[in-house]
């Protein structure tokens, strides 16, 4: 049985069987508006037929939550690697065929992949595609490993976003030959992106096949690029289906257990993945090493960023003088942008919530200027308002960009913005790590309140900041250029 068919079953609804995909458990937290309005209708590729799929509504019991539709048989599209093997590059010809006919709104490509969870093999050899309400509602509910696998696993670093459907089919393709995603792996992703060679798995496929399998995920940026033209993604499948259709699929179906790459089988595999192993622990080790010598920076630099603060609070009065309360809160943000951990308390007689963030991220930024001659800082509204282009790797957007400030009352004055942060918020979240050739940038709508008054001095002071509402708006992955290395003196 493929690993992903323990979540098919068989429900009752109302006296009625019905088929059912578990998306999570029985307190799993489902957004109400993808519940509401007219349910998306998924698609049924059978020869060059396509036909429409519909799903009835979501139900849960004692234990599990369930997307229900008419009973039927499916199977999730991992079983191209065992039970469904040998009819592997028909059913990913077919999976093509319906990614080329469908349009945006279906389609909605996440960084430019159609996600595994999305699809599923129906009743004989057709292949079924879950519309993106459903495809919402699973991944909601499947964060963490299987939805990094589903997604993440298939992005290969570099890629460019219009060859990246094609080279989803070549991995799949690859899937059925050897059992695993070539990518999939975080030791083989961390290390090169090199794929165990398909010739090491003595499979008996065609040579003619095996190398087109090659040419898709070996190719180099510049062929990518000329293969996928200017087409959109799902347009740019057109060549492989051109190709795929005069290839030779010669492999036999098996079971789930002989479809894993099992260890002291092949020395060269054995020696593949030891290598890979030990590159990637290399490159966590300078990582955890960077990490010591920004923090042995930080306790210097935080000392001093101290010692002149107070210097400054006592000498001379803040700069926020003559400034009318909506001109503070712009200087604040501006402040929180450009990490002047300095001066960002200026004027303000309170805690201020994302102070702690502020000063992290300036001492991160001062310490690998320092040790890089490079400053790994992107202001968010400047990065947005060019279009948000890659970035250097190992660098991180971070800034606010305000969108309106209102007075709620006497004191107090409330503003509205999208904050842009490297990092998550939500504490099931805060561990995530981006693909390889990519930043994160999470992105929020943040309220936060600041309470004025007018001091015996003459001018405002703030006397309170809270944030009383956040939201998450979406996670961006930012594609990145190599570092330019230092030049020593």
């Amino acid at each position: 049985m493929c690993q992903y068919d323990q979540d098919i079953t068989t429900i009752e609804v109302n006296g009625k069987e019905y088929s059912a995909i578990i998306i999570g458990d029985e307190n799993a937290d489902i957004p109400r508006h993808l519940l509401q309005g007219e349910r998306m209708l998924g698609k049924i590729i059978d020869g060059r037929e396509i036909s429409s799929f519909s799903w009835k509504g979501v139900i849960k019991d004692d234990e599990k939550l369930y997307i229900y539709f008419e009973k039927c048989n499916i199977t999730h599209i991992d079983a191209i690697k065992d039970l469904k093997r040998e009819k592997a590059l028909y059913i990913i010809d077919e999976l093509s065929y319906g990614l080329e006919r469908s349009d945006k709104e279906f389609l909605n490509l996440e960084n430019g992949i159609f996600p595994l969870y999305r699809i599923y093999i129906f009743e004989d050899d057709k292949v079924l595609l879950l519309p993106p309400d459903m495809g919402d509602l699973i991944a909601i509910s499947r964060l963490g490993e299987m939805r990094r696998r589903d997604v993440l696993a298939l992005i290969k670093r570099d890629s460019p976003l219009g060859f990246r459907l094609i080279q989803e089919m070549g991995e799949l393709l690859y899937l059925s030959v050897t059992g695993e995603l070539p990518f999939e792996r975080e030791e083989v992703r961390q290390s090169g992106f090199k794929e165990i060679p398909l010739s090491w798995f003595y499979s008996g496929l065609d040579k003619k096949t095996e190398g087109f399998i090659d040419l898709i995920l070996d190719a180099s940026e510049k062929n990518m690029r000329d293969i996928s033209g200017n087409l959109k993604p799902n347009k740019a499948l057109t060549w492989f289906l051109s190709r795929s259709s005069g290839l030779v699929w010669n492999l036999e179906n098996r079971s789930e257990e002989e479809s894993k790459i099992k260890l002291g089988e092949s020395e060269k595999i054995d020696a593949f993945f030891s290598k890979a192993k030990k590159e990637a622990e290399r490159k966590n080790f300078w990582r955890v090493k960077g990490t010591l010598i920004i923090l042995i920076a930080a306790f210097v630099i935080a000392a001093c960023g101290i010692a002149g603060y107070y210097l400054s609070v006592f000498l001379k009065p803040p700069t926020t003088v003559g400034m009318e309360p909506e001109e503070i809160i712009r200087t604040f943000y501006e402040r929180q942008s450009n990490l002047d951990s300095t001066n960002i308390d200026d004027g303000i007689k309170a805690e201020i919530p994302q102070y702690s963030e502020v000063m992290n991220l300036y001492i991160t930024r001062q310490t690998r200027m320092a040790y890089e001659q490079s400053n790994p800082h992107v202001i968010a509204e400047d990065w947005v308002n060019a279009g948000k282009p890659e970035i250097m790797e190992s660098a991180f957007v971070y800034g606010v960009i305000l969108d309106e400030i209102e007075r709620v009352d006497e004191d107090t004055w409330r503003a509205k913005g999208t904050w842009y942060t490297p990092y998550a918020y939500e504490k099931e979240d805060d561990e995530y790590m981006p693909p390889e050739g990519y930043e994160a940038v999470f992105e929020y709508e943040v309220w936060e309140d600041f309470d004025m008054k007018w001091n015996k001095r003459g001018w405002y002071v703030v006397t309170d900041i809270t944030i009383p509402k956040y939201e998450f708006k979406e996670l961006e992955l930012i594609p990145t250029f190599p570092q330019r290395p230092t030049q020593l003196m």
